[in-house]
C-alpha cells in the first residue's frame, strides 16, 4: 500500500500538564483475586537508584538521581539522569520482566461503547486467540483492579463490562496489539481500554467519572510510553442520548479527543474513530440499518470527523456544506461486512477485522510505527 501523507494541522506542541496520580481511579474491578498483583510493572531511569515497595498488588520502582519515590501501590515513576538507556529519553519500563525502552513501549489508548468492551462470541476457531493466546509482544494496562499492571493482552480483559466477562466474548484490544506485533517486530504494544455497555460520547466528558475511568490507566503511563493513537468506538449509542447529542456528535468528539491530547501533552496524537455499524439490522427490533430513521441521521455526523481520508477506506459521500472535520490527524475505521452476533455487535472475525484495518490506515496515513511525537 502505498503511503499517502495525512490531513491534519500541526500545531505548537503543547507543554505536558502536571496532573494529579490516578491511582485512585477505579477502572474495573476484575475478577480473579488469585491474579491480584501478578503482572506488575517497574520503572528503571537513570543510575543509582533505590528500589521501593509499593502497595499491595503493586510494583517496584527504580528511581535515577533526584527520582520520586512512593508506596502508592503501583503508579510507576522516574527520576533523572536516565539519558542513554536503550532509547532517546533514557526511560526504561519492566513489560513482564523485560526492560523495554519508553521508545520502544508503543499503547493505544482505546474505549466506547458495548462493542469496546467486547461482544464477539464466534467462530469458536478464534477462541484461543482472543482468549488464551498469548503473544509475548501485546500486553494489556490497567491501573487499578485485580489486573492491575501489565498482563498479557487476553479478552475478556482489555477492556470488558460486565457481561463481556460473565461470557467471555472479544473486544478489539487483544487482536489490536496482537497485529502490531505481528506488523512491527522489536516493539512491545499496550492495550489502554475501557468499554462499558450503552455509553454515549456525552458520557466520556472531560472531567466526569467515564473520562476519568477511561484515563487512568493513560495517565498512569504518561512519561513511560509512546501513545500511538485515541482509539474510539462510538457513534451507534448516540441514540440512546437526545437530538442534540446526534446533532453534536462531532463537536462531542472533538472536546473529548482535545482534552485527552492536552491531558498528555500529545496535540498530535492520531484518532482512529469507527464508522457506524454498516451491517446493522432491525432483528431485535430496532431499525439500526444505516439508511433508517437513526443511521441515516448519524451517519452524515460521523463522517464529518476524519481528517484523513484513507485508500483503505474512501469517504463515502462528501458532508453537507459547512460540516468541516471536527479534529485534526483522525481517520474512518470501516466496518463494512462485518460479521453481527445480533443487531449490531462485532463477532470476533469482524473485531479482527477492524482492528486489521484501522493498522492498515495509520501505516498508509505515516503514523506507523510512531512518528507522532
Amino acid at each position: 500500500m502505498s503511503k499517502v501523507s495525512p490531513v491534519g494541522i500541526t500545531l505548537t506542541a503543547l507543554a505536558s500538564l502536571t496532573v494529579a496520580a490516578s491511582c485512585g481511579l477505579q477502572v474495573k474491578n476484575y475478577p480473579d483475586p488469585s491474579e491480584q498483583g501478578s503482572g506488575g510493572s517497574t520503572v528503571s531511569s537513570g543510575s543509582g537508584g533505590s528500589t521501593v515497595s509499593s502497595g499491595s498488588g503493586g510494583n517496584s520502582q527504580n528511581t535515577g538521581s533526584g527520582g520520586q519515590t512512593g508506596n502508592d501501590g503501583g503508579m510507576p515513576t522516574t527520576g533523572s539522569g536516565g539519558a542513554g538507556m536503550g532509547g532517546v529519553s533514557g526511560i526504561m519500563v519492566n513489560i513482564g520482566g523485560t526492560m523495554v525502552p519508553k521508545e520502544k513501549a508503543i499503547a493505544f489508548i482505546h474505549f466506547g461503547h458495548s462493542n469496546m468492551a467486547g461482544r464477539g462470541q464466534a467462530p469458536a476457531t478464534l477462541k484461543p486467540y482472543f482468549l488464551t493466546d498469548v503473544d509475548p509482544h501485546a500486553w494489556m494496562y490497567h491501573a487499578s483492579g485485580n489486573k492491575k499492571g501489565f498482563l498479557p493482552a487476553n479478552e475478556p480483559f482489555t477492556a470488558g463490562d460486565a457481561t463481556s466477562l460473565q461470557e467471555n466474548d472479544g473486544g478489539p484490544g487483544t487482536p489490536l496489539v496482537k497485529q502490531a506485533a505481528a506488523m512491527a517486530p522489536g516493539y512491545e504494544f499496550i492495550s489502554v481500554g475501557f468499554g462499558e455497555n450503552a455509553l454515549f460520547c456525552r458520557n466520556y466528558a472531560p472531567g466526569g467519572t467515564y473520562y476519568k475511568a477511561a484515563m487512568a490507566g493513560p495517565m498512569a503511563l504518561k512519561g513511560q510510553v509512546t501513545f500511538a493513537a485515541i482509539v474510539i468506538m462510538l457513534g451507534i449509542t448516540e441514540r440512546h442520548g437526545t437530538a442534540t447529542d446526534i446533532q453534536n456528535y462531532p463537536m462531542c468528539i472533538n472536546s473529548i479527543v482535545s482534552q485527552i491530547r492536552t491531558d498528555l501533552g500529545l496535540p498530535n496524537l492520531p484518532l482512529m474513530i469507527t464508522d457506524y455499524e454498516m451491517t446493522a439490522n432491525n432483528s431485535a427490533g430496532e431499525d439500526l440499518t444505516y439508511n433508517g430513521p437513526y443511521g441515516s441521521v448519524i451517519l452524515p455526523r460521523i463522517h464529518t470527523i476524519p481528517s484523513f481520508l484513507s485508500k483503505v477506506h474512501p469517504i463515502k459521500f462528501m458532508p453537507p456544506t459547512g460540516m468541516n472535520p471536527a479534529v485534526m490527524n483522525s481517520a474512518l475505521v470501516p466496518t463494512d461486512g462485518l460479521a453481527l452476533r445480533d443487531d449490531h455487535h462485532f463477532q470476533l472475525d469482524s473485531q479482527k477485522t477492524w482492528t486489521q484495518d484501522l493498522l492498515d490506515i495509520m501505516k498508509e496515513a505515516g503514523w506507523f510505527p510512531w512518528a507522532t511525537q
